[in-house]
């Protein structure tokens, strides 16, 4: 599929799923770290929810979560959305927890959790979110490769659908103008979901950069934003006054972000990235990249799903060596 074919879809499941616009939203989990990936897909709901014609009632962040704050902005007939990404699991258990957290606090309310991939190492782990997601009658399930979206099938008893994810949603985004720096650039994942820690990287002698989304980084407003979170969180009645200055505040922020990803992405003739928004900014972008595997195959699982490694500037190597190899053809063809 292509850009607009994937927004098509986007904007289909949403509309079949969501009520009329008067309904509140609440949109749970905002990603207030440097991570290029999860704010891309921030940005990609909001635009979208925007251009359906919805308004968002509340945010929070994994730790400024206030049950009390939701349920007034709710009221009785709210939606609650459920960030997406790929935390669904036992990898990243803040994220976990606070879903398990709100599915429980709401039994009565409609809650989408917006397309995920899922992952779960340990079954003791898989069998309490099981019992906890099983037990709401109105929750639905977007998974965002056939991977996930069988295993959703198997395992919970709620409605489940195949979702492109939400950064295919954002309405501005362009490719930097400066010229490239480097030949090949290397957006390497430095945490739990790589199974490229013992790759070793030569590129001292070459045109080359190694990076990950969270190096060199920081804003004024990223201070501001957790500082207002802080807040909301420690005088839960401000959140009434303070809402419309967090979401702005917020969206900033992940525009921000998503803007220094771009830039960074933009630097080099070709990239070479694990990461599985390296490879969706990359394709939004038209910018050639290879792109590589995590640990447990989500990357390969979203281009076999969605057809966005089209080998014209997309392709995936199985590993380093052959992802050298490849980036360097398309730096000979830039």
């Amino acid at each position: 599929m292509d850009v607009i074919e994937l927004q098509v879809k986007l904007k289909g499941i949403l509309k079949k799923l969501l009520p009329d616009q008067k309904v509140p939203l609440a949109l749970v989990d905002f990603p207030n770290y440097l991570n290029v990936g999860d704010n891309a897909i921030w940005l990609g709901e909001i635009d979208l929810l925007k251009e359906l014609g919805f308004e968002i009632n509340y945010i929070c962040t994994v730790s400024s979560y206030n049950k009390a704050q939701l349920k007034k902005a709710l009221q009785k007939n709210g939606v609650i959305l459920l960030q997406g990404g790929g935390n669904f699991g036992d990898l990243w258990m803040r994220h976990e927890n606070l879903r398990r957290n709100v599915i429980q606090d709401f039994p009565d309310h409609q809650i989408i959790q917006l397309p995920q991939s899922i992952h779960y190492a340990n079954q003791t782990e898989l069998d309490l979110s099981t019992e906890i997601l099983n037990n709401h009658p109105n929750l639905t399930l977007l998974a965002r490769d056939l991977k996930s979206f069988a295993f959703a099938k198997e395992n919970f008893k709620s409605s489940s659908f195949l979702c492109p994810d939400m950064a295919f949603g954002i309405k501005l985004v362009s490719k930097s103008t400066s010229p490239p720096k480097y030949d090949i650039l290397w957006l390497i994942r430095g945490d739990k979901e790589t199974k490229n820690n013992a790759f070793q990287l030569q590129v001292e002698d070459r045109n080359e950069a190694v990076s990950d989304w969270s190096s060199g980084y920081h804003s004024q407003l990223d201070t501001f934003c957790s500082v207002l979170f802080r807040l909301v969180k420690k005088f839960p009645s401000s959140h009434t006054f303070t809402h419309a200055l967090l979401l702005r505040a917020a969206t900033r922020a992940a525009r921000m972000r998503m803007n220094y990803g771009v830039e960074l992405l933009s630097q080099s003739k070709s990239v070479v990235t694990d990461r599985l928004h390296g490879h969706i900014i990359c394709f939004l972008l038209g910018i050639p990249h290879i792109a590589m595997d995590n640990s447990y195959g989500k990357v390969s699982g979203f281009i076999k799903t969605w057809g966005t490694g089209d080998e014209k500037f997309s392709h995936f190597a199985s590993d380093g060596k052959e992802a050298r190899r490849l980036s360097e053809k398309l730096v000979g063809n830039f």
